[in-house]
């Protein structure tokens, strides 16, 4: 069996990081053969694990690449995912300039480069594939960085869509606000945000209709859109049901 971790490169130019496992495949079809025909994937707090038996290959994520969605390097800059990558290995390595560095080049890159990137999308699913990953590597350079609220705030417009949903940014939201706001205020936030319940018809099938305001951001309520009512204890229990809530159990 062939285990594969996508690859780790330095931010210097031309420079690799050490214990590489492996490059980012350069054709497309590989990567899509490896994600899209998996016969399992397996999510836990902080571990992804993806298995495709016909190609005999386990993908096996840990950290903040196991909030994004399982196929992240179809859609997510390769650039932005070394960054990332790179920047973990040399925090790991006590290199914390080089590291810092790295945090730094994920924001310039989600600041600068991807608004120029979103052009290239016509369709809105691959838009919001690309704009959750990114911003969940964002947020998590602010993190790295000490800016938290800058880090909340990133994720706030991503929250309430059906791509959202295929990746673990909702849980990474209220982990984050956990951090910033202590348990016991964002328990109570959770318990009582049902009041907020919103219903906001949209055009585009690919966001959430209902949603309730958790630290004021919109956060989606899942496949109910079919619901023509949904009463603010309703969607307190529909809350209570989100992976997200397990965190303050």
């Amino acid at each position: 069996m062939i285990i594969l971790t996508v690859g780790l490169f330095s931010c210097d130019k031309g420079e690799k990081g050490k214990d590489v496992n492996n490059k980012h495949a350069d054709n497309y079809e590989i990567l899509e053969s490896l994600y899209h025909h998996a016969d399992t994937v397996i999510r836990s707090t902080d571990t992804l694990i993806i298995i495709n038996t016909k190609l005999d290959t386990t993908i096996i994520e840990t950290g903040i690449f196991a909030y994004l969605q399982y196929d992240y390097p179809l859609t997510t800059p390769p650039g932005l995912i070394d960054y990332a990558k790179t920047a973990i290995q040399y925090e790991d390595q006590g290199n914390m300039e080089k590291a810092e560095n790295c945090y730094k080049k994920i924001i310039d890159f989600y600041t600068n480069e991807r608004p120029q990137q979103f052009d290239l999308y016509s369709d809105l699913n691959d838009y919001l594939q690309y704009a959750v990953n990114a911003a969940i590597l964002c947020s998590f350079a602010y993190e790295k960085l000490g800016d938290n609220e800058r880090a909340i705030k990133i994720l706030q417009p991503l929250l309430a869509n059906v791509e959202a949903r295929q990746s673990k940014i909702q849980e990474r939201y209220i982990q984050l606000c956990i951090h910033a706001y202590g348990m016991d205020k964002v328990r109570m936030e959770l318990d009582h945000c049902g009041k907020t319940i919103q219903f906001k018809k949209q055009d585009a099938p690919e966001y959430d209709d209902w949603v309730v305001q958790i630290f004021g951001a919109d956060i989606g309520l899942g496949n109910v859109w079919e619901m023509e009512c949904v009463s603010p204890s309703t969607a307190d229990s529909l809350v209570r049901g989100l992976e997200f809530y397990k965190m303050i159990q």
